[in-house]
């Protein structure tokens, strides 16, 4: 079918009311059809949106538009806290691993994603997301694609035929980009404690942010690193330039960056253009178990919100607001397990709100990832090794890296569980 380049009203004014549209994930997401989309919410009900809200100022999700959407999102975040407590919010929770045979399922009325101009083969390239975003395109019924020259071109799988779009809306703002901290001195020493953990030879799968940032610099003394994750701070490119990360130990895609998608910086986004270094696939391949078993010492690195007495974690529930989601956490804590001479790990801070509240809990009343996946868990007071260790001695070696404030409320709170 010939493609039509038509302004951004016009393809918003493709959707209406009670269909289903998807956006494309995270950093990847269109901002100009996001925000045209936000501008006709007022002609549209009960339209189903699916998003992965990471990194995106979510304008559709203002709580005057909840007759218009009812927001599910696969990862959520403070974005949508507003539209959450009007209840505009139904959070979806899926493995990342299965979230392209989700798209394939539901087949949504709408795609809304962004990609690059073509290139030589006419191809459009998906940018910063490969992860479910192929699947989508691929799946719903309508694909509009905003095509943004600022948007770098990626190596790996994510890219599009002009035969697989329906329309075309002339793009132009940078991708969205998540602010860098720099890491507490907390987190610091957490990195120091992770990177003890973790033999020459690894491969790393690592989430985003400050604290992920603090590991892979811990890491620089390391030998023969791999990654093989989701997404990636722009440290790893540091790793590489200091020699600690090679690609060459990991059994597959030797001698590359495998993930499915990017959301970070806008330094992050400029080391991976056209970097034949890095590769995009979906999240069928990169989070799937069949994947990662394969990988030998595979090693997961992920954060939490909290964590209880017996090892389990919430990764998405802060208080009464979802501000992660599923993800692709369960899968490389699986994949990890699954790996010959892996481990899955687990870091965060032993407080939040300034020291006042523990975050190392009695026990979760919302759990993203069972206490049977993780191998090590991990605050700035050391290492709390689980694997084969009872409830008991687990929740001895966990109470050991709490805060010291809290320690003796811990062990009160665990005579009176038991």
């Amino acid at each position: 079918m010939m493609q039509r380049w038509v302004s951004p009203s016009q393809a918003i004014a493709r959707i209406g009311s009670f269909q289903s549209v998807a956006m494309g994930a995270m950093c990847a997401e269109p901002p100009v059809l996001a925000l045209e989309l936000a501008r006709q919410a007022p002609r549209l009900e009960g339209v189903a949106l699916y998003i992965s809200a990471l990194g995106s100022p979510c304008p559709y999700a203002t709580p005057s538009f909840r007759g218009s959407f009812k927001i599910r999102p696969l990862l959520s975040s403070f974005a949508l806290k507003e539209a959450s407590e009007a209840g505009m919010v139904e959070y979806l929770p899926v493995n990342f691993s299965e979230a392209p045979r989700l798209f394939e399922t539901l087949r949504p009325d709408i795609a809304l994603i962004q990609a690059t101009p073509p290139d030589e083969k006419g191809r459009f390239g998906l940018g910063l997301a490969c992860d479910y975003t192929l699947a989508l395109a691929r799946s719903a019924k309508c694909v509009i694609v905003e095509v943004n020259p600022a948007m770098p071109r990626v190596f790996g799988e994510g890219s599009l035929g002009e035969e697989e779009i329906d329309l075309l809306v002339e793009g132009g703002e940078p991708p969205y980009a998540l602010p860098k901290k720099p890491p507490s001195k907390e987190e610091a020493m957490i990195a120091l404690h992770v990177a003890g953990l973790i033999p020459d030879g690894a491969t790393i799968e690592i989430g985003i942010g400050a604290l992920a940032g603090a590991i892979l610099k811990a890491l620089e003394g390391k030998k023969d690193l791999s990654l093989h994750t989701g997404t990636f701070p722009e440290e790893a490119f540091l790793l590489i330039e200091k020699g600690a990360v090679q690609n060459t130990s990991k059994g597959r895609d030797s001698g590359r960056i495998v993930a499915s998608n990017l959301a970070g910086t806008e330094a992050l986004y400029a080391c991976a253009k056209e970097n034949p270094l890095v590769e995009l696939r979906p999240t069928d391949y990169t989070h799937h178990a069949r994947t990662l078993s394969t990988i030998p010492k595979f090693f997961a690195i992920n954060q939490a919100i909290e964590v209880d007495l017996a090892g389990q974690i919430n990764a998405e529930r802060l208080g009464g607001l979802m501000v992660g989601g599923v993800a692709g956490q369960a899968d490389f804590m699986r994949g990890a397990v699954a790996s010959h001479g892996g481990a899955s790990i687990v870091a965060l801070p032993s407080t939040a709100k300034g020291g006042s509240v523990s975050r190392i809990v009695p026990s979760l009343a919302h759990v993203t990832s069972a206490k049977s996946d993780v191998h090590a868990i991990v605050t700035e007071f050391g290492v709390a090794r689980l694997f084969g260790q009872t409830l008991p001695k687990r929740a001895e070696a966990l109470i050991g890296i709490a805060h010291p404030a809290f320690q003796k409320g811990l062990e009160e709170a665990l005579k009176a569980i038991h």
